[in-house]
């Protein structure tokens, strides 16, 4: 085995999938403290792992552009195959991944989040539903037991570069927040079944505001009608949906002191921040994440879970595992999370 030992792993999945990727980096340099760690990512996804300390170099696939179709993907690959690997590790599972870990020439581990395509069938038709195991941290650890490496739990951690906290701080200055208390709000999901009521967030954004916090709603483009819904021009809610890339986002989230979400790679990467987080989990198992710090609030319904992804999907049509979520409890987890307000100091007394 050379002395510098070179590990690659590929991890094309969603964001929440490479978040919950970052603990096997940081079990393989305790155990292998010299050894490079490269992983391949998804162009879009590449500041998240920038700058990390548990990662040497980030692969990026642009599908985009440089990696687009068959003679881009052939680039890739030769990309990788041009160094030497000692250790791969498939963590997507998916034909392309499949291809670019075999293109290293080391012996390839494989673990994956996905259920099984028969799972996969079973949980569609209703015939089963999405009890977890395992936590999907615990999932992707125990591929590392192959390489006789400790797999304890270990949290998923994001380390945001100081560029990007000091452009969230500039703009909550230019945006005129007052407070000393952020809270952040995603009400958005990868599928309408996994979100809670809109109505419900824009009133507990009220709440947080008449309460003296500050509070900033984080979404994608595509969710700016649904974030504007939210803030619906209340002072202390701003609406920052689709105004942020993926590193400046990391910088916000980071200054939050409590984060509230569904099922989304936003509220992951709040967790793995640092941030309390309270997860709203409804067709997916809440279980499978551990929100140390935060909480993960889901209902027991008699058809859920029912999906291992966040989907548009409903069997019943009426959402009623995010609909019993209530009000009081995501406003009180909140606020018993966020800091005691400072009493007033005497007035010093002249005669």
């Amino acid at each position: 085995m050379p002395e510098l030992e070179r590990i690659l792993l590929v991890q094309l999945g969603s964001l929440t999938d490479l978040v919950n990727t970052t603990p096997v980096c940081h079990a393989l340099r305790e155990s292998r403290a010299n050894a490079l760690i490269a992983v391949v990512v998804r162009k879009e996804h590449e500041d998240l792992l920038s700058g990390h300390p548990w990662v040497d170099r980030v692969i990026p696939y642009d599908r985009i552009r440089t990696h687009r179709g068959p003679l881009g993907f052939r680039r890739l690959l030769r990309t990788v195959r041009e160094e030497p690997w000692d250790i791969a590790a498939d963590f997507t599972v998916s034909p392309s991944s499949r291809l670019i870990a075999r293109a290293s020439g080391a012996e390839v581990m494989r673990r994956s989040l996905k259920p099984s395509p028969v799972a996969s069938l079973l949980f569609f038709i209703g015939l089963a539903r999405c009890f977890a195991r395992r936590t999907a941290v615990e999932t992707l650890l125990h591929a590392l037991q192959k390489l006789e490496i400790d797999d304890a739990y270990r949290p998923p951690r994001l380390f945001p570069r100081v560029e990007w906290t000091g452009a969230a701080r500039n703009l909550l200055g230019q945006l005129g927040a007052k407070s000393q208390v952020l809270v952040g709000l995603a009400p958005g999901a990868e599928g309408s079944a996994a979100m809670w009521p809109a109505e419900r967030y824009a009133e507990l954004a009220k709440r947080l505001s008449c309460a003296g916090s500050d509070v900033v709603v984080l979404g994608s483009a595509e969710e700016k009608e649904l974030c504007a819904k939210v803030c619906a021009g209340r002072s202390g809610v701003f609406d920052l949906a689709g105004r942020l890339a993926l590193g400046e986002t990391l910088g916000m989230l980071s200054r939050c002191t409590v984060f509230v979400g569904n099922d989304t790679w936003l509220t992951h990467c709040a967790q793995a921040l640092g941030v309390s987080a309270i997860a709203l989990f409804g067709p997916t198992d809440g279980r499978r994440y551990v929100f140390g710090g935060g909480t993960a609030i889901q209902r027991a319904v008699q058809c859920g879970p029912c999906a291992f992804r966040a989907t548009d999907r409903c069997r019943t049509r009426d959402h009623i595992c995010m609909q019993r979520i209530p009000l009081d409890e995501v406003f009180l987890a909140t606020t018993l999370r966020l800091p005691a307000p400072k009493e007033p100091e005497a007035s010093a007394l002249h005669w």
